[in-house]
């Protein structure tokens, strides 16, 4: 609950370019420090961190995660690598806090 709503955050500023109607100015502050670290691409959010390496699609929708887990792990194509392997590579295409491996 407490990703979806950081991810809803963050989205909705980044899209928007406003705060939250109820935030304070501390609130306001810390959603704009938080919001450096991402981008939008495609209608996505994407993390970049503060090196602006590959971003890393944050996944805040559990289904979206399971999907990813599943192709990552069990898909013909994937190899069918164990627990860490499979979080190894997940990890270099998405936003690894937001996945519950």
């Amino acid at each position: 609950m407490a990703e979806t709503k950081a991810y809803n955050e963050v989205f909705n500023y980044l899209r928007d370019n406003e705060y939250p109607i109820d935030f304070s100015k501390d609130q306001k502050r810390n959603l704009r420090k938080k919001a450096i670290k991402y981008v939008l691409e495609d209608g996505a959010l994407f993390f970049i961190g503060q090196r602006k390496g590959e971003p890393k699609r944050w996944v805040h929708c559990q289904d979206e995660q399971q999907k990813i887990l599943k192709a990552c792990h069990s898909d013909k194509l994937a190899g069918h690598f164990g627990r860490d392997k499979t979080r190894e590579k997940v990890c270099t295409k998405f936003n690894a806090t937001c996945l519950e491996l």
